[in-house]
């Protein structure tokens, strides 16, 4: 179970780091993201949690 948790927080580790390089590259432009299902909406709520503007494009009105 060690072996999972380290995966799981290098993991995060990795995701953290890209969602700061993405961040600093955007100057403060809002981002758009196309559908919110598991990766666009867990994206879109940490772009907001930064502080970004965050467009996106729906296709279910359900996730919205």
């Amino acid at each position: 179970m060690d072996a999972a948790r380290a995966d799981a927080a290098q993991s995060e580790a990795l995701r953290a780091a890209a969602v700061e390089d993405l961040v600093q590259g955007l100057d403060g432009s809002p981002v758009g993201i196309v559908g919110l299902g598991l990766i666009g909406g867990s994206l879109g709520l940490d772009l907001q949690a930064l502080g970004l503007e965050v467009r996106a494009l729906v296709h279910r009105p359900a996730t919205a």
